[in-house]
Parts: structure tokens; C-alpha cells; sequence
């Protein structure tokens, strides 16, 4: 940012400017992240709040002095309260929700409404709740945000699925049935605006909805189907998106939404006809006045307002905006440069050819330094990536954008510094993936996104293509040889397959050196030029599964090695040696290091700096395939295997791949858990890494140099000393040899980046750089080459988008505002699976600990007990430490009823609910006091001892406790309802979690007959087809045993089923919704679906830490018709952008959850049960089997041996039965079973047996 000179009083640029509010004449909107105000007819706007976090969504009072918020903490979201003069800031809720919105205020502004995901058995459910706050005054007498005003516990409203909702302005306001004189109440699902929440131009099925209770007591919705104008369709498949809504006072009502064109717009209908008609106010967020309906919206960062119903005749017609023109004095701080730990953004590093530097790629810049000592020294380019250092160890290439497009620099390490560009063309380029250079000469050798084999000479620029592959996987693993004439590689031959190719860098001439059978990979070069090493899937060795009948891979690849030439002998022939030899007596695995100890700084030998080049590899290609052996490693999951002297390699064996802990909650409290599941194969940082074996060829033995934590290793090209990553850390040591990590120096190895780089990072042309790489890499790596939209229905203009948002974006003053932009910038590509992540934010001062704990109850407050009853508890897997209801744990023992009043000793009162003393408490143990619902008050958990009135309190949420009692109810209701033939299944991802939920419900609730497939809110992923392909299965034949049940083949064979999905299933689930129906597996139930069927892979990340997904394939599906042989029609996807429509649509409306109603369900069910009497499964006729004669046999015999007058249970105890006239006993008991009862022992007998 330019410098100012002091005292400068001008006005600073503008500022990127959202989520306007408006309230008469006065304009309260976000910008550098806090609220501000100005008149609406603009002028100098004013910072009302300094808030803990990021501000979002704002919403001014009915009377026009008070505004309430959300604070973006940590991960979770709270609500606050501040004066729109500004002043102190007051937090209404300490939920610890991931998602939290104001929705309206109440007619007398006492109660704040807000949706929020708080106490939510499944994702992306948001509720509606409510606060009371009480108005109070503030200290110049004024009603403001006084604590004096009560706040207290906010209550759910019981609408289900709620984003948005306002009451009508006139008469009071009851959402829930508060008060008997309600006002119609007006509730949005999915009103988020779309361009932000799916993209422009969205037509799928979670376009929102809007439902009114004309009555205001909640007992009855109906659902508004709003149309466009003329156009005579619903919102849906041709309507209007539902954005945010605003009641006015002539009882029309506003909107936001997308009418499927690509831009938003405003809108208003009557409630009576819901015919909507547009405004044209790209951008709107409405906000109604007094006497008409005066707007404000925003459009690329800017402010405009418009009043409706302000033309000659009072009409609601078109509408022209008028622009605010702020005078906006923010301190644009988040531009300013400031220092970031090294450490937590390390994308890359490589060491000098002689070990003596290392280049560290770090936050995008590239930096030269000796491992130990000496400065460290950066290179120019502002973005730099992929630094190798050239054979002769003086100069360093790297790839850089700083023209706009990826190019090679060569920097010379001598002391002039001097750089120079090769200026290859963009199009010969491309993008860099992979470089790697020559030991023995200025040729460098590249991978780019179209996964080309580029050989670049860096002295002239010249490049040449050596090979290239069109499928997924591409050309990798490129490794010279020592004497620098050889290449070898990675190349696919289809999805699945790879082979190990060599290339000859002075002729260009390419040749196969495996053949593979299920796939090679990762190549390196013995140094004596006898074998090139490689691991293979060549045999599979299948392990049974524990938890279901199956087999599985859980490692296919072990290391191999190519005799290069005929003469080489077998490795695993060992030659004949006498006793004395040493060579074959000093082995074993052990490889104990003869070398002393010192900390003497050993002198490095320039003359071996001239020492001779490599004598050249000779291959023998005739018959190269058919010599390759198997070394005598077990199969398992290895990458970065590297070549070393005398016969020996490394390679990283990472563990058996597994799932971690699974569940809707899991990335709170497993933070090694992911569905990605990578340990770093082939090095890239950020997993859970390997162990580092050496493997000597000659004694065919393996040594473990480092147990675990493994991400990547790199030789040095004198192959004298390696890098190695190892979690967090990086060190450089002998070749083979393990690293010390006590402390950073030479002789444990340890290198200190964070203490020697000082990173300091320009925001602003960080934030260029990253809008430029953004939008190249999804120019080059998009579905479909033309920029199509993902419905195929249309082109993007790319390079109009750019520049377009090249103009917003010197507004934008913090990394939450940019990412606001780009996510509009990648909407404008009208496609599902394009999500921007946010990354660094900066340190802010006013950024704390967020790590709220939760009971896993609901709690009301009674003041007639002064305490909060508890409503419910929840008990989920009680077994388990995070999925299991904190108050179910043993040694708690708290009812329904019973009230709570003391958190760790501290009294709760009406303003001090359970979730403002649990604030900081995730995860810890807290001490909880009770007293009984009923009868005398006795206190639970007075005192300190193990087991009295303590509990864990979860953290960040209850989410998997509240969803298995969510699972165990609907599964109640299934089995109720379908009269015990119906089973119920419910999958909530198409990934490890649903895979696990499929495997813990599916082989009991088959048995039923019908199986109830819920495919509501599945987030989408890749397992579908393992699914599908078990639920197609029909009965076939029977085990039959002597004993116990017959078992049906295939195990688990299905009869009729149906699939349950609503306007939250999307991606894969959709496909399998598809694929469902047209497998004719049974019907599909319920609304239409979310509209996504793009794929997308790995998302790519920036220099700060964020992350880009795209979608990089389509989905291609012949007509539900067929496809004729005889020609190739259009095969196009007919799910993106538009959903699958079920068989049988239901809606559930907001009053069914109020009644714990399920309309959908139970429409499932009766289709379940409608298929099952028309096609009743084949059964096994188990009434034809006779007993068996041998158990017959013996329960005669036993009856015979008890005699006709014997006990039918002849057995005692020692311990007695408690006496019957303790009745005082007993009651304690009862009430409070944790405390042990004394029990009087017989006469004589001992205290002890």
C-alpha cells in the first residue's frame, strides 16, 4: 500500500463494501471486516464496532437503534448486539454453532430470531431460534444494548430447516406460538444467496423455499410457490431462487434470488398470487422502511440503494439504483506487510549437489541458506515455486509467474546474482507440475498439467517434448541416471496401469523398461549403473475383513529391480564368500555406524568438486523386461524410493492405510482424520508420513533408519548427504542416516527454519497474485476446454471475468473480503464442485479461543428453581468418549427433571445460562451441580470426588451423539410403521462415514424384508457404486446349517427397496439416486435433488494456505431410454443444474417437526411396503424343518434328571437379597444408584471371600 505522509487527512480508497442493512436514513454495512454506518445519501461512514472477529450479516432494530450481528470465532459463529452510534458490543449466544444468522427482530425488539445449527442432529440443518434481550438503556438514557436488559438462554422455535424468516410488520409477532395475537410469520429454507452457496445461474433443487403461517402460531404452514411474471413456472426448475427476504409494510413482500439467468435480482410479490416480478437490482440485500420499500444492495463491492413503489403512480415497477458514495476513512490493515512463521507454509525444498545449501520454498518465495550457518538469502520473483539447483551447483532454476504465466528462471548463485528468463511460450509450457534436474548437464526435464515430458536446456531455452500421456495419473517420477544420459519415469497407460519408461536425453529416443501387470512406478538409479530399482503391483495378496464377509488390498506395490544389462547377475544369487570375508561378516541389519561422534566441522574437500563425471550406463533394452526380480520386502504402501552407494536404497513404508475414527463430527476431535486418508506417497507435506527403511541388495537385509513421521527424502546429486522431512521438521545428515530432532544443528542434523527465515508478506500483491492463479488454473485444468457451464447450457467469458474482478480488487482490505470475491468470480463459471477455502487471515488482535463445551443436553430455565431443568439428554453411543452424551457417562446419573445451577462452583442465573459457563470448556472435565427434579433438594456433585456431579464436556458440538438418537427414533418409526417389514437405513456422505453407517445398520435391517434407503443430506462422494452393487443383489439360494438360522446367498441379498432424498442430497448420492431407479432397485421418495453431478479431484492450494477445488470431469449419462447401437446420440448430464426428481415428491413443512412428524418417511414407507406386496422376496420356509433329534434328545434327558418335583432353578449365591423393610434404603437407592449400599452379611460370615 502507498505510503502516507502524517496527518494526512484524505479520504483512503474505497473499501469493498457487503451485507448492507438499512433502517431510514441510515446505511450500516461490513467493510475491513466491522460494521460501519453512513447516511444514505452517503458522506463520511463511521466504525460502529470493534468486534472479536470477522462481522457478517447485519440487521438494524425495528427502531432503528440497535444492530445485531454475527462474529465469525475460530470455527464457530456467535451473535451480538451493539448500538448502531457504536459502543460496546454485547454477545447474545455462546451456542458454539459452525453456522449462526440474525433473522428478524420482534415487533417490540425484545427478541432477536435467528437460524442457527446449534443442538443439530444432521448437518446443515439450521433451526429457528429465539433470544429474549431485553431493551434496556444505555448510559445517555437511550435504549440501546444495556446488561441490564435480560439475555438469557435462546429457545428453539421446532420449524425444522429454517435459513431465514421475518414477520410482518404490522400486529405482534409469535414465531412458535408465543403470544395468541400473532402476526404472520414468513420462514425461507435454503435463502442463502446462490452465487455464494452454489453458483449463478442455479436451477437445482435447493433454490429455497419460502412458507407462510398466515396465522403466526406456528401450527400451519403453507408453502408460497413463487413465480416469475408471466412466465407461469414455480420456483424450482424454472423459477426464482429464494435469496433474502423483507416483509414491507403494504404486505408485499421483497426477495433476492437468481431467476436462473446468471445474475441476481429483486423481487416482490403479494402473498396471495406469489406471482414475482423483478426490479432489476443486480445484487440486492432489501430491508423495509416506513411508508414504502427502500433497498440497499451491493454490486462488485459498491453501494447502491432504490426505492419501490416510488414512481409516478406508487407502482412497483422497474427501479433504477442510485450509487452511495461512501467516504470511507478505514485502515486498510489487512493490506499492510507483516511477518508469518516460516514453518506452517514450507511448499518445497532441495538441496545444493554437495550438500553444502538448500533452497526452501516457502509462502511462495524462494530462499537459498546454509543448513546450519550463514545468512538466508531470497530471490526476487514474487512467486516462485519448484527451485532445483542446476548440476554445476552455481545456479538454480525455478518457475515463476511474475510475467502472468508460469516461465523458467535461471539465477546465477555467484555473486552478481543475475537472473534470467528462458521465455518459453505459455502454450509450450504450460503449467509446472514436476521439474527435475540434471546431474551432469544444463537439461532439465518438466511436467506440466497436460502431462507432457518436456526436456528444457537452460543455457539456450531451447525445449523439445519427449512423451506425454492422456490419462488420469499422467507422466511422473522422472529420476536421471548419475551420468545424466538417462531418464527414467512414470508413465499411465489407462487409469489404472503404469509402466516405467526410460528416456534417452541425447537422442530423444523413448523405450519401455517394464511391462507392467498392474502397475510400476517410481524408478531410481543404482549409482554403479546395474539396476534401476522401481516398486510394482505384481502379485495381490488379499486380507479377509474383520467386520463383514470380503476381501481387501490393504497394500499391493513392494520394490524391484531391472537388471540393465544381460550380464548383471540375479541379486538374490548371493556369492560364495570364505568366513574371514567382511563383507559377509560385518552384515546383519543392524548397520552399526563406525564413525565417531564429533561435533568437529569437517572441512569440505574442494577437490573432489573436480573429480570425474559418472562413467556413462550402458543399457541392454533387448529382453530389459523379462529381467527384473522381486527384492524380499513384504507387500505393502511405499513411496520416495531412492537409490544410495554399495548395493542399497531407501523407500518410505507408510502404515497400513487407515479410516481413523469416522463421523459427522470427526474433524473436531481427529484431526488426522480425513477422507482423503494420504500419508504422503511420494512426499507434498501435510500427512501423517511413513517410516524410513534402508535396504542392502548385497545382504538382502532392511534396517529401519527412522521409525516413523516420514513425508519426503531427497539425495543430493553427489549422493553424500540427504534431505529429510519429517513432520514438521527437516534435516539434512550422512546418506541412510537417521535424524536427531533434539535441536536444530550439525550433529543431530536438525535444520531451523522458522528461526532463520524472516517471511514477510505484501497482502495486496499476494491477493493479485493469487486472483491471476486462480483463474489460470481453472482456464487450464476445467472440465471442458471451451469454459462450457456445467449444465453444458452455455460459454463463460474467462477473460472478461478477469478483468472484471481485476477492477474490484484493490477495494478489498482483508483475506475474508477477497475470499467473498473470488467465490463470485468462480460462480460465474455456473457449475457445482467450485468452492474457495479461506486461508491466512492474519493475526488479529481481537481474535481469541473459541472451544465452547457441550452437555449433550437440553436445558430450559425455571426461575420458580432457580436453575435450568433439564429438558433432554442425549445419550448416542454411550460407550464411546466423543460420540457418546457427556451426561450418559457412568458415575453421572442426571435424570430429565432434574435441574442444573452450578457449573464449576459458578452460579447460573437467567443471564448465565449452561453455554455461557461452558465457553472454553471443550473437551475438559467440568464440575456440574444438580439438584432432583422431585421430592427433596438434593445436591449432586457437591463435592469434588471422583465420580460426584462431573462430566466432560464435549467440544464444539454433540453432533454424533444427537444423530445416533436421531437414527435410533426414525428407525423406532420405520419399523412401527412398516409393521416390522420395513428397514431403515440412513447415509449421510457417500465416503467413509456413510460407508461405515451402511456396514453398522445394513445386515440387520435387510432381514426386515423392504430396506428404506435415506439419502437426505448426503453430502456426496465416491462410494456409491460399492453401495449399489450390494443393494442390487437378490436372494438366490440358502445356507442352511443344523443349527441356528439360515443365511441367505448372496449374504445380505435385498428385497424391495426405496431411495428417500430431498433438496440437501447432491454429488454422488444423486448418482446413486439415478443410478437407483434405472437399475430398477425400486422408487425414489421425496423432493428433487441438489443439482451437482460434476467430479472434482484435488483441490490446489495458494500461498497462503487456501485451497481451490473445480470440478476437472463431467458425467456423461446415455437417455433413461437407452441408447440405440446403431448410433451415437448426445450423451449429455441431466442431473447438473437441475436434480433428480423423485418418482414420488414430499415436502415436510416447518409444522411437522414441531410435532416430530416425518412426511417423506413415512411416504417411504409406504411405498416400501406397496413394492413388498407386489413382489414379495423369496424366503426360506424354515417350518419344514424338523428339531433336531439330538436336542431333543437332551432337553428329555435334562427333564428326566431335574424329576418331576425338582426346582427349575436350584442354583444360590452367596451375596443376600437386600432386606424388604429398608424402605429408606430403597429410596435413596433409587434416587441416587451411584452411592453403594451397605449390606448386612449372614452370621459368621467374613468380610472378604
Amino acid at each position: 500500500m502507498p505510503s502516507r505522509a502524517p496527518g494526512d487527512d484524505r479520504p483512503s480508497p474505497q473499501g469493498y463494501y457487503r451485507w448492507p442493512a438499512l433502517h431510514g436514513d441510515v446505511l450500516v454495512f461490513v467493510c475491513e471486516d466491522d460494521l460501519w454506518r453512513c447516511d444514505v445519501a452517503g458522506g463520511v461512514a463511521t466504525r460502529i464496532t470493534d468486534a472479536p472477529g470477522p462481522v457478517l450479516a447485519p440487521l438494524v432494530s425495528r427502531d432503528g437503534t440497535r444492530v445485531a450481528f454475527t462474529v465469525q470465532q475460530d470455527a464457530c459463529q456467535e451473535i451480538y448486539v451493539v448500538s448502531t452510534r457504536g459502543g460496546p458490543v454485547t454477545q447474545v449466544t455462546h451456542a458454539g454453532a459452525e453456522r449462526t444468522r440474525v433473522a428478524c427482530w420482534s415487533a417490540d425488539d425484545t427478541r432477536l430470531f435467528f437460524a442457527s445449527s446449534a443442538g443439530q442432529s444432521f448437518v446443515d440443518a439450521d433451526e429457528l431460534w429465539c433470544v429474549d434481550i431485553g431493551g434496556g438503556d444505555d448510559d445517555d438514557g437511550e435504549r440501546g444494548t444495556s446488561r441490564r436488559g435480560r439475555i438469557v438462554e435462546p429457545r428453539r422455535c421446532g420449524f425444522g430447516p429454517v435459513h431465514d424468516a421475518c414477520v410482518r410488520p404490522s400486529g405482534g409477532d409469535s414465531p412458535g406460538g408465543d403470544a395468541s395475537s400473532g402476526a404472520p410469520l414468513l420462514v425461507a429454507r435454503n435463502s442463502e444467496d446462490t452465487a455464494a452457496a452454489h453458483w449463478k445461474g442455479y436451477r437445482g433443487g435447493c433454490g429455497g423455499s419460502l412458507w407462510l403461517d398466515p396465522r403466526g402460531d406456528g401450527r400451519r404452514f403453507v408453502r408460497l410457490d413463487v413465480s416469475l411474471e408471466g412466465a407461469g413456472v414455480s420456483d424450482g426448475a424454472s423459477g426464482v431462487n429464494v435469496g433474502s427476504v423483507a416483509w414491507a409494510v403494504d404486505g408485499r413482500i421483497t426477495l433476492v434470488g437468481d431467476d436462473g439467468g446468471g445474475r441476481s435480482n429483486l423481487y416482490s410479490f403479494d402473498a396471495a398470487d406469489a406471482v414475482a416480478r423483478a426490479h432489476a437490482s443486480p445484487d440486492a440485500a432489501a430491508a423495509p422502511s416506513a411508508s414504502s420499500v427502500k433497498v440497499a444492495y451491493v454490486s462488485g463491492g459498491r453501494l447502491f440503494t432504490s426505492v419501490l413503489g416510488d414512481g409516478p403512480t406508487g407502482s412497483w415497477g422497474p427501479v433504477v439504483g442510485t450509487e452511495v458514495l461512501v467516504e470511507w476513512r478505514g485502515s486498510r490493515a489487512g493490506r499492510e506487510r507483516r511477518a508469518v512463521d516460516a514453518e506452517d507454509y514450507v511448499d518445497g525444498w532441495s538441496i545444493h549437489p554437495e550438500g553444502l545449501t538448500m533452497l526452501a520454498n516457502v509462502r511462495g518465495r524462494m530462499f537459498s541458506m546454509g543448513l546450519w550457518d550463514g545468512p538466508a538469502l531470497e530471490y526476487e520473483p514474487p512467486r516462485c515455486r519448484l527451485g532445483r539447483y542446476l548440476w554445476d551447483g552455481r545456479r538454480v532454476a525455478m518457475v515463476t509467474d511474475a510475467s502472468g504465466e508460469d516461465d523458467v528462471e535461471i539465477h546465477s548463485e555467484d555473486g552478481d546474482f543475475r537472473k534470467r528468463r528462458l521465455c518459453i511460450p505459455p502454450a509450450v509450457l504450460g503449467r509446472v507440475d514436476e521439474m527435475v534436474s540434471s546431474p551432469e548437464s544444463p537439461l532439465i526435464a518438466v511436467v506440466n498439467h497436460r502431462a507432457r515430458l518436456l526436456i528444457i536446456d537452460a543455457e539456450t531455452g531451447k525445449v523439445r517434448t519427449a512423451d506425454f500421456s492422456d490419462e488420469a495419473g499422467g507422466v511422473g517420477d522422472l529420476a536421471w541416471s548419475p551420468c545424466g544420459n538417462w531418464l527414467a519415469y512414470t508413465r499411465y497407460d489407462d487409469p489404472e496401469r503404469s509402466r516405467v519408461r526410460i528416456l534417452d536425453a541425447r537422442s530423444g529416443e523413448v523405450r519401455d523398461a517394464t511391462a507392467p501387470v498392474l502397475g510400476d512406478c517410481a524408478p531410481s538409479w543404482d549409482p554403479s549403473g546395474n539396476f534401476l530399482y522401481f516398486l510394482s503391483a505384481r502379485e495381490l495378496e488379499p486380507m479377509y475383513d474383520s467386520g463383514r464377509f470380503g476381501l481387501s488390498f490393504h497394500g499391493i506395490h513392494r520394490p524391484h529391480a531391472i537388471a540393465l544389462r544381460a550380464d548383471v547377475p540375479n541379486p538374490l544369487l548371493r556369492e560364495l564368500r570364505p568366513p574371514h570375508d567382511s563383507e559377509s561378516s560385518s552384515g546383519g541389519s543392524d548397520y552399526e555406524d563406525t564413525e565417531s561422534d564429533t561435533d568437529d566441522d569437517d572441512d569440505y574437500d574442494t577437490d573432489d568438486t573436480d573429480a570425474d563425471a559418472p562413467e556413462p550406463i550402458e543399457i541392454d533394452f533387448d529382453g530389459i523386461s523379462g529381467r527384473i526380480v522381486a527384492l524380499p520386502m513384504p507387500a505393502g504402501r511405499y513411496g520416495s524410493l531412492t537409490a544410495l552407494d554399495d548395493g542399497k536404497f531407501m523407500v518410505i513404508r507408510y502404515p497400513a492405510r487407515r479410516g481413523g475414527r469416522v463421523g459427522l463430527d470427526a474433524p473436531y476431535y481427529d484431526s488426522d482424520a480425513s477422507d482423503s486418508d494420504t500419508d504422503d506417497e511420494g512426499g507434498g507435506g501435510g500427512g501423517s508420513g511413513g517410516a524410513l527403511l534402508r535396504f542392502d541388495v548385497r545382504q538382502l537385509k532392511t534396517c529401519v533408519l527412522i521409525d516413523d513421521g516420514v513425508r519426503s527424502v531427497e539425495l543430493s546429486m553427489d549422493r553424500r548427504s540427504m534431505l529429510v522431512e519429517k513432520r514438521d521438521d527437516y534435516g539434512c545428515v550422512d546418506d541412510g542416516e537417521d535424524v536427531d530432532d533434539t535441536a536444530p544443528n550439525r550433529r543431530s542434523g536438525l535444520i531451523d527454519i522458522d528461526g532463520r527465515l524472516d517471511v514477510v508478506v505484501d497482502p495486496g500483491a499476494e491477493w493479485a497474485q493469487m486472483l491471476g492463479e486462480t483463474w489460470r488454473r481453472l482456464r487450464d485444468e476445467w472440465w471442458h476446454p471451451g469454459m462450457r457451464f456445467g449444465d453444458d447450457s452455455g460459454v463463460c467469458d474467462w477473460p472478461h471475468v478477469l478483468q472484471r474482478y481485476t477492477k474490484v480488487l484493490p477495494r478489498v482490505t482483508s483475506r475474508h473480503e477477497l475470499a467473498d470475491m473470488m467465490r463470485d468470480m468462480v460462480a460465474e463459471l455456473r457449475s457445482s464442485h467450485v468452492s474457495v477455502y479461506t486461508g491466512d487471515v492474519g493475526e488479529h488482535r481481537r481474535r481469541r479461543a473459541h472451544s465452547p463445551g457441550h452437555l449433550g443436553a437440553d436445558f430450559t430455565w425455571d426461575p420458580s428453581v432457580r436453575g435450568y431443568v433439564v429438558a433432554k439428554i442425549v445419550e448416542g453411543d454411550v460407550w464411546d468418549e466423543h460420540t457418546g452424551g457427556a451426561l450418559r457417562k457412568p458415575g453421572v446419573n442426571v435424570a430429565v427433571g432434574d435441574v442444573l445451577t452450578h457449573v464449576n462452583r459458578v452460579r447460573l442465573t437467567s443471564e448465565v445460562g449452561p453455554s455461557v459457563a461452558l465457553v472454553g470448556k471443550g473437551g475438559a472435565e467440568v464440575l456440574l451441580t444438580f439438584t432432583a427434579g422431585d421430592g427433596p433438594r438434593r445436591p449432586l456433585g457437591a463435592s469434588m470426588e471422583f465420580g460426584a456431579g462431573g462430566a466432560l464436556a464435549q467440544r464444539i458440538a454433540a453432533l454424533d451423539a444427537r444423530y445416533r438418537d436421531a437414527i435410533r427414533d426414525r428407525t423406532k418409526r420405520v419399523d412401527v410403521l412398516g409393521k416390522g417389514l420395513v428397514g431403515y437405513l440412513r447415509l449421510p456422505d457417500m465416503e467413509r462415514t456413510g460407508y461405515s453407517e451402511f456396514w453398522r445398520h445394513f445386515p440387520h435391517e435387510v432381514r426386515k424384508g423392504a430396506l428404506v434407503v435415506d439419502l437426505r443430506g448426503n453430502l456426496g462422494g465416491h462410494i456409491s457404486e460399492l453401495l449399489l452393487a450390494k443393494l442390487a443383489q437378490r436372494p438366490l439360494a440358502w445356507d442352511v446349517p443344523r443349527r441356528g438360522s439360515p443365511t441367505v446367498y448372496p449374504s445380505h441379498a435385498s428385497g424391495a427397496v426405496v431411495a428417500l432424498v430431498d433438496e440437501n442430497t447432491g454429488s454422488d448420492a444423486e448418482l446413486a439416486a439415478e443410478a437407483f431407479r434405472r437399475l430398477g432397485l425400486g422408487r425414489v421418495v421425496g423432493a428433487r435433488t441438489w443439482g451437482g453431478l460434476l467430479t472434482t479431484s484435488d483441490s490446489f492450494k495458494l500461498v497462503d494456505g487456501s485451497e481451490v477445488s473445480m470440478p476437472q470431469q463431467a458425467v456423461a449419462m446415455p437417455p433413461a431410454g437407452g441408447v440405440d447401437s446403431g448410433r451415437h446420440p448426445e450423451i449429455a448430464n441431466g442431473i447438473e443444474n437441475r436434480g433428480v426428481v423423485p418418482d414420488v415428491e414430499v415436502a415436510n413443512a416447518p409444522h411437522d417437526y414441531a410435532t416430530d412428524a416425518d412426511p417423506q418417511l413415512d411416504a417411504a414407507v409406504r411405498e416400501a411396503l406397496a413394492l413388498l406386496a407386489a413382489n414379495p422376496p423369496a424366503r426360506f420356509d424354515n417350518t419344514s424343518r424338523t428339531t433336531d433329534e439330538d436336542e431333543a434328545r437332551a432337553a428329555a434327558a435334562e427333564r428326566a434328571h431335574v424329576g418331576p418335583g425338582g426346582s427349575r432353578w436350584p442354583f444360590k449365591t452367596y451375596a443376600p437379597y437386600p432386606e424388604d423393610g429398608d424402605e429408606e434404603e430403597e429410596e435413596v437407592h433409587e434416587r441416587f444408584p451411584e452411592r453403594e449400599r451397605r449390606k448386612k452379611l449372614p452370621k459368621g460370615a467374613k468380610g472378604k471371600r
